[in-house]
This record gives C-alpha cells, structure tokens and sequence, in this order.
C-alpha cells in the first residue's frame, strides 16, 4: 500500500503544531510568576486600609507594616516595601525576589533581609474575611514583641512531676464532673471533647496510669 505523499507531510504538519503549542505552554508557565503581582497589591492594600480604620485603637500601635508573602514551593516572594540588602526588586508596584533556602517559610513574623516582616504564604484563602483575618493575625505577630508579651510557648516542664500531675488530674475530674452535670442538666447525648481529652496526658507509655484515679478517670483515651 503506497501511502501518499501529501497525507506524510499533512501529518509531519499537524505533530510540528502541537509540538510547538506545548512548547509555547511549557514557556509561558515557566515565565509567569508563581505570585499575582496585581493580586498581591490588592492584598497589600486590603491590609493596609483595615489597619488605617482601626488605628492603633485596639493594640496602640499600627499593626500593618512590612508584608511578604512567599509561595512554599518556588520560595518567590513579593513584598509591599523595599527590604535594605536589595533582595528584592520592584515589580509592578510590588517588591520581588526570592527567600533564600535557610529562610523558614510559613505564617509568622520574620527577620530578613534586614527588615521585620510579616510573613504570609501563599496562596492567600480566596475569600476576603478569612483572608483578612490570617493576615491581621500575623501582623499581630510582627509587633507583638512591642507589646511586652512573650512570643514564644511557654514551658509546661512541671506538668511532668508528680505534683503536677496530680494537680492536672484534680483539675480533669473537676472538668468532667462539671460537663456530666451540664449534659444532665441540657439532655444532650454529645461527649465533650474539652472534658475528656486531659485524661490522655495521665497515662504513661504502657497505659497505666501513674497514680490512682477515679473510676470514671480510667478509660484510656481513643
């Protein structure tokens, strides 16, 4: 069967098109940021305009300042300032660049580049109240030292001594005595997780508990 030579070329043809469109796609993508820069404006200026509106009534000090979101995977960042290393560039109105690899990235605030950021990661939530909230929260962060109060988690070592585990263990009972009495008193049938789960903090590793308990203290915790 002799095949004709116009329906050779015609293939050759249309496998040269979609090659080069899949080119073209692979390209483009590689070339548009991971970060919407006019997004990230809008982002930029929802915070800024909250912050104005409460004006320092709620904490006395400003919360929005220096905002940075990054995206997890590529490290690209995109700022509302300028940091004072030259990091980042401008960019449509917006400061980017990339995190370096020791910069730990997550919702929190943050020391680089010479400037206290409040770190964002994106993608933001779609939605603009949660949005709102996740970036306010963390602008409470930057300034939270300002404030007097600790940023850092507080240590509980003496949860582990005998002492506190009996303290912890009368406060439980008190805990579940009180939810028993409130399911009583409203009918409901649901268990309350905030009255049960301490009593998986008294066991030890091989399930016993370190010292008596009441009976009703005694189911190890599922």
């Amino acid at each position: 069967m002799v095949i004709p030579i116009s329906n050779v070329v015609r293939a050759f043809c249309v496998r040269a098109s979609l090659l080069a469109v899949i080119a073209g796609v692979g390209l483009l993508a590689a070339q548009t940021p991971p970060i919407d820069a006019s997004k990230a404006r809008q982002y930029f200026a929802e915070a800024k305009a909250l912050s104005d509106r409460d004006n320092g009534a709620l904490w006395k000090v400003p919360l929005c300042g220096p905002l940075l979101f990054v995206d997890y995977g590529t490290r690209y960042a995109v700022a509302n300032q300028a940091d004072t290393e030259g990091k980042l560039k401008p960019l449509d109105g917006v400061f980017a660049g990339t995190a370096p690899e020791e910069l730990g990235v997550a919702n929190t605030a943050t020391k680089w580049a010479g400037v206290e950021w409040t770190m964002v990661m994106w993608p933001l939530p779609q939605y603009k109240q949660p949005r709102m909230r996740l970036m306010l929260h963390e602008c409470f962060h930057r300034v939270q030292g300002q404030l007097g109060l600790q940023a850092t988690d507080a240590q509980n070592g003496h949860l582990d001594s005998l002492g506190g585990r009996i303290w912890f263990a009368r406060t439980t009972q008190g805990i579940l005595e009180g939810g028993a009495r409130w399911n009583m008193r409203s009918g409901s049938k649901v268990k309350s997780a905030s009255a049960t789960w301490p009593t998986r903090f008294i066991f030890g590793v091989t399930g016993a508990p370190f010292f008596p308990l009441p009976q009703r203290m005694r189911t190890r915790w599922k």
